[in-house]
């Protein structure tokens, strides 16, 4: 009921109305037969409605009619008694080298007052790398899978740390963190964005976004009390280190003329209501061509996404083989080559990119994002507001195409296109 990607703007609003009707079948299911709730809470669910994220809609409602149905009911919060520094837990999946990392978690663990927080960390992926062993040194108490062998052993470990506080950065993303962020085990509780959209789950007291990323009357889109920290809620580093030439795409770039659009997302993240939006830039920009990438999880997903623009293009009257160019995903090292290539970065209205626009203004790339109706539409327009360039922020469709093409044409100047990147 929640594709990966949605063929037509008609199948992307369908599917949380589809969903919602399983939740309420399963709710009937349930109820014909007690033991099946006590079955179901005994263990970890295997799929969380993750992909509901990237369907448009506020989906408060679904999200926490989901997490009641399959998380055991939840015990009375225990008493907040103090004992010295504050105790906090950080619960994560993605303490490696992952956006949760470097945009919500890292800046945290760094900037923390020890003198105030005594911090615990579990880090519940298999996956690690140098960001893992970083994270490590700024851990009070460190635990991972090496440590901890399943989900008896997690609880077991997480009843004798006693926290005062737990902070789950990425709720939603992953089946192990969702199931021990449905106990209560803490007298407070908190999500943030690292998934940016509410967890559904009682046990969860605050969501902490920022002030810059969310639109009037937001808290009607959490189950958790809504807490905007100020700016964009989060402290991040200005990535560094040595990058990757691309001399393959360079030259083929070479080859096509014109403005270089990119547009650098996953595929979840086109959603099919904007094709056209896409299109009619291209039609008007003049020579220009669409710079999309491939999907390291989903590459089937890609093809369909870029099978669906190539229609769009078409549509409008513009040859999608000359203007359309996929390449690969490429490495951490590789892709600021890519940033530097491209003229005008082309963020996705229906799930911005906060991690991409940041690495994009790093390299002076121009962002243009439309500041939809929810957290998950806004992510790049609160990074623009912070850094004082909001002019490339959109209010509409009709505005985004504006500031496209005003770009493009800025970019055909050369003494202007290196005014605006020294800026940026």
């Amino acid at each position: 009921r929640l594709p990966i990607v949605a063929d037509t703007p008609q199948a992307s609003a369908a599917a949380a109305d589809g969903f919602g009707g399983e939740v309420a079948r399963l709710a009937e299911w349930l109820a014909a037969d007690r033991q099946r709730g006590a079955r179901l809470h005994a263990g970890v669910v295997a799929y969380l409605p993750f992909f509901l994220a990237y369907r448009p809609g506020n989906h408060c409602s679904a999200l926490s009619r989901f997490a009641d149905l399959v998380c055991p009911p939840p015990a009375p919060a225990p008493r907040y008694a103090p004992r010295g520094k504050l105790r906090l837990l950080v619960v994560a999946h993605h303490v490696r080298r992952h956006s949760v990392w470097e945009i919500v978690l890292r800046g945290l663990l760094e900037h923390l007052d020890r003198r105030l927080f005594a911090v615990t960390v579990y880090h519940l992926g298999q996956r690690e790398d140098e960001a893992t062993r970083y994270a490590r040194t700024l851990a009070d108490t460190w635990r991972d899978p090496h440590s901890v062998a399943n989900l008896a052993a997690w609880q077991q470990i997480l009843a004798a740390d006693q926290p005062d506080v737990i902070f789950y950065p990425e709720l939603g993303m992953d089946p192990m963190t969702f199931h021990l962020a449905a106990q209560r085990r803490a007298p407070l509780q908190v999500a943030g964005w690292g998934h940016p959209i509410t967890s559904g789950l009682p046990t969860i007291d605050c969501f902490l976004s920022g002030e810059l990323l969310e639109p009037p009357g937001a808290a009607a889109h959490y189950r958790e009390r809504l807490l905007c920290l100020p700016g964009t809620g989060c402290c991040t580093t200005s990535p560094a280190g040595a990058v990757t030439p691309l001399p393959e795409i360079e030259r083929q770039l070479q080859e096509t003329p014109g403005v270089r659009f990119l547009i650098a997302q996953r595929a979840i993240k086109f959603e099919p209501a904007h094709d056209a939006l896409f299109a009619e830039i291209a039609a008007q920009a003049g020579e220009c061509v669409f710079i999309v990438v491939d999907d390291p999880l989903y590459p089937w997903a890609a093809r369909r996404v870029h099978a669906r623009l190539a229609c769009a293009f078409s549509a409008r009257g513009v040859d999608p083989a000359r203007r359309l160019q996929v390449v690969p995903w490429l490495s951490a090292e590789a892709f600021p080559a890519l940033l530097d290539l491209a003229d005008v970065f082309l963020d996705c209205p229906g799930f911005s990119g906060y991690t991409t626009a940041w690495q994009a203004i790093h390299r002076g790339l121009p962002v243009v994002t439309l500041a939809g109706g929810f957290l998950r539409q806004r992510l790049a327009a609160g990074l623009l507001h912070k850094i004082g360039q909001a002019e490339s922020v959109a209010a509409s469709a009709e505005q985004y195409l504006a500031l496209a093409l005003q770009l493009a044409a800025e970019c055909r100047d050369p003494r202007r296109r290196a005014a605006r990147r020294a800026a940026l």
